[in-house]
């Protein structure tokens, strides 16, 4: 039986991990002077049934969850009393970078609620996109890390170690675009090593759709199809082209070169890719829908309406992207994609054209 001063620790446990206790200092140094006391169970609950990882989970707290996790804190525990996870608390509450370390950490996406729902179909539910998508395109690094290691009567491994973490982060990455691609791609020089990172991606394409998959094996095919041609065409020539904008403010090549990708999908079958096609199909080039849009509903489903922008450069939507300051017409998330767009794109020759329309728009 807990002794009361066992049960007064693990109050405090619960108490400095909720939410509403953002105001206290210097917080993770008192729940690990806490959890140094054997005796403190660090998945002790409170009246319902949540553990000091869930509040931290549901207040988004990266920092205290780790700490949390590292002192043995069940990330799949379930005993709240509607079954919650901390992976769906993390997600209902739009706390991204931990449901990243949650999935880092074990966490599982099968797992369901009193009312049969998983941490994606209750973010789904209350329009937390980006976790949805930080779930559904989660793919574990032991998977990877399998292709780095001899099998069989193989005497060198599919893919060399010291490319396991960059190809990872770019399966990872949640920006459906192909200049984000091609920017990771550049970042770690994978395109320098075209045959063994398309070797893997070919055998995990393939993996994705047997297992009924679809969407994810859409989402390498078109990181294939972008590691080739960067290997053929240059990173920077590429960018060249894809950045690349009409008067009327559409992305005509960023157009082609998906429906390129999407042509030359090895899975005809599929109904996903019936479907896109179909779509695709039926509209014409730089008509709405486009193209990527077409292509993100496939992978990440229909996104609704969405408050935030996405960069002109590379696609990431935040509430961080900023409007060009001189023509009012363009957003970027940051100076480099920026720099992108006026020296590799035409940015510089459209913006003089823009501002010059906005300031006949004044007078």
């Amino acid at each position: 039986m807990a002794t009361s001063a066992q049960n007064e620790a693990e109050t405090k446990l619960i108490y400095l991990c909720s939410k509403e206790n953002k105001e206290v200092a210097n917080i993770l140094t008192d729940v690990r002077e806490i959890l140094d006391d054997p005796s403190v169970r660090v998945d002790a609950t409170d009246k319902d049934g949540m553990t000091g990882l869930m509040h931290a989970a549901f207040g988004g707290n990266v920092k205290l969850c780790k700490l949390l996790i590292e002192k043995g804190a069940d990330v799949n525990s379930n005993l709240h009393s509607q079954g919650y996870t901390a992976l769906m608390f993390a997600t209902i509450s739009g706390s991204a970078p931990v449901v990243q370390l949650l999935l880092e950490k074990g966490a599982s996406v099968t797992a369901t609620n009193n009312v049969n729902r998983t941490a994606a179909q209750m973010g789904g539910f209350v329009g937390q996109r980006e976790c949805v998508n930080i779930i559904n395109g989660y793919f574990p690094i032991e998977r990877l890390k399998y292709y780095t290691q001899p099998q069989g009567l193989e005497t060198s491994p599919k893919l060399d170690p010291v490319l396991l973490e960059p190809l990872h982060s770019l399966i990872t990455n949640n920006v459906i675009h192909p200049v984000k691609f091609v920017l990771l791609i550049k970042d770690k020089d994978l395109h320098r090593h075209q045959h063994q990172v398309c070797s893997v991606l070919r055998i995990l394409i393939d993996k994705s759709f047997h297992e009924d998959n679809e969407p994810f094996s859409l989402k390498l095919h078109l990181i294939w199809c972008t590691v080739k041609e960067c290997n053929t065409t240059g990173t920077d020539e590429l960018l060249k082209k894809l950045l690349q904008q009409t008067e009327d403010c559409k992305s005509l090549e960023v157009e082609k070169y998906l429906r390129l990708c999407i042509k030359s999908y090895p899975h005809v079958h599929s109904v996903l890719f019936k479907q896109l096609v179909q779509v695709v199909a039926d509209t014409s080039l730089g008509d709405q829908p486009t193209t990527l849009t077409q292509v993100i509903a496939a992978i990440q489903g229909n996104r609704g309406f969405i408050d935030q922008e996405s960069c002109s450069t590379c696609g990431t939507t935040s509430k961080n992207v900023k409007k060009c300051s001189k023509c009012k017409k363009v957003w970027y998330c940051n100076v480099e994609c920026q720099r992108l767009s006026w020296t590799l794109g035409n940015h510089k020759k459209l913006c003089k054209i823009w501002s010059g329309q906005n300031q006949e728009k004044s007078k």
